[in-house]
């Protein structure tokens, strides 16, 4: 999220930065690019995901504000939240849909209750990430790199987890860290030092 980096964002003055897998894109020029998920659509997807499992621990990301059902510390320490069961979310779009799961049979039936333009995808092996099928890393790095010039065998891209995949095929150098799951190892062309220590993730 925005909020995690702005002090590195400050400090090294990017020409872009990528938020949350691709859906938000803040550009040197102030331009920000969003691809989001309505509100009315986050909110029905939140009660079917409710009705698969009504214990399902269960954020979104609206504006670089976290809203959520639980109390988030079981997966993120420090952080900012609004806690609510939802009812009385803003009326905006959704950057993104976060639900806490046990297994991928989780994800499977998230996904089966999506419409076809939005995504599930497993995180770290403990959340699924519910966004729109044009919010990808691999996506918003091209959108990035169209805006600037540049072609995509240009560009050196880090990774360690599976939303980072396509983004490691698609640019001219993949670079996976050591404790990168496996499946982002295989898609790089190189490793580097695990994100604790030289590596970037």
């Amino acid at each position: 999220p925005v909020r995690t980096v702005t002090q590195f964002t400050k400090l090294i003055q990017p020409d872009a930065a990528i938020y949350h897998n691709g859906a938000v894109i803040h550009h040197m020029d102030n331009i920000v690019e969003k691809t989001s998920i309505s509100p009315v659509e986050a909110r029905k997807v939140l009660v079917d995901m409710g009705n698969i499992d009504p214990d399902m621990p269960l954020s979104v990301e609206i504006n670089d504000t976290l809203y959520a059902n639980f109390d988030v510390s079981v997966y993120w320490k420090n952080i900012p939240v609004v806690t609510t069961d939802f009812s009385d979310l803003p009326d905006l779009p959704v950057d993104k849909i976060i639900a806490g799961v046990s297994c991928h049979k989780q994800i499977d039936a998230i996904s089966k209750l999506l419409p076809s333009h939005l995504y599930a995808e497993i995180s770290e092996n403990k959340l699924a990430l519910v966004m729109h099928k044009d919010a990808t890393k691999h996506k918003a790095v091209k959108s990035v790199a169209d805006k600037c010039g540049i072609d995509l065998h240009e560009i050196v891209a880090f990774g360690d987890d599976y939303n980072d995949v396509d983004m490691l095929q698609e640019c001219g150098i993949g670079v996976a860290v050591t404790d990168a799951i496996e499946q982002t190892k295989n898609a790089a062309d190189d490793l580097c030092d695990i994100s604790d220590r030289d590596g970037v993730a």
